[in-house]
């Protein structure tokens, strides 16, 4: 007799720990906060993946440029349109950058370009590689 009073607590004891852990619910996981990197958007402001822009530039040609999500750009200049894959797009310090390709005599055009949040606009000056000639362009998103 005397050995089964201690199982009999001890039986009892486990079925108390038992039942406690199933009526306490177990803490709800908290889902892990995206941070979102928004030094690499347009001026801190503006996600450029997937965004169009356009504006009239200095030398008179309808300009727009298609920021596709993978880094490229299309381009077009007035009715031209330009789809090279060596033609992308980058944001530095929320600068915009393009790296566009004209042709042997101009080289590339290489845009810089700040946002400015007042009238949501990118203010660009495009330098070419080989005659550093400029053009600018003031872009809204379409």
């Amino acid at each position: 007799m005397k050995r089964t009073v201690p199982l009999v607590i001890a039986a009892a004891l486990f079925a108390g720990l038992a039942l406690s852990a199933c009526a306490s619910p177990s803490p709800t996981p908290n889902p892990t906060q995206t941070v979102v990197d928004t030094t690499k958007w347009i001026g801190g402001v503006v996600d450029p993946a997937g965004t169009t822009w356009s504006g009239m530039d200095s030398a008179g040609d309808a300009t727009t440029f298609v920021l596709d999500d993978d880094g490229s750009v299309d381009v077009t200049y007035g009715s031209n349109s330009f789809d090279e894959p060596t033609d992308t797009w980058s944001v530095i310090d929320g600068v915009l950058a393009l790296d566009i390709h004209i042709d042997a005599v101009a080289g590339r055009l290489e845009y810089s370009g700040t946002f400015d949040p007042a009238t949501s606009t990118i203010a660009a000056t495009g330098t070419s590689t080989i005659s550093a000639k400029t053009v600018t362009v003031t872009l809204s998103q379409d």
